[in-house]
């Protein structure tokens, strides 16, 4: 078996977030500033926390700082993925929270809009961090 390495860029992560696991396996990575960001930030055990506290609020109403386990949540990165693959009010609360996001008045209760601003945010988040 060779070396095996790749050049990943915040297109290539962008556009392949649904097979992120798969797309950073190599042996050795290449990354630009806004994917190093993306990549240090990752969290295997906080993917399963936040789907633990997701299945636990499925059928629940109010906010979901309320989870016990809601104030271990810490990464973006994790989130991103989340809200690109199977968002949820979770990760639109987190986000906001997390990058102290004022919603405009017009923006609440409309949940796609939501996404797609938590989603921007965290993208530029990254280009900053």
């Amino acid at each position: 078996m060779g070396f095996h390495k790749r050049f990943i860029t915040k297109y290539h992560i962008l556009e392949n977030i649904d097979r992120i696991e798969e797309f950073l396996d190599a042996d050795a990575l290449i990354l630009d500033s806004w994917s190093s960001n993306f990549v240090n930030d990752l969290n295997k055990e906080e993917e399963v926390l936040r789907e633990t506290i997701k299945s636990e609020l499925k059928l629940s109403s109010g906010c979901p700082s309320s989870h016990p386990k809601y104030h271990e949540l810490d990464s973006l990165s994790e989130t991103l993925i989340s809200l690109n693959l199977d968002p949820t009010w979770l990760d639109v609360h987190f986000t906001k929270s997390k990058l102290n996001i004022q919603t405009a008045l017009e923006l609440s209760g409309k949940f796609e809009e939501q996404v797609e601003l938590c989603k921007s945010e965290i993208i530029k988040y990254y280009e900053t961090a």
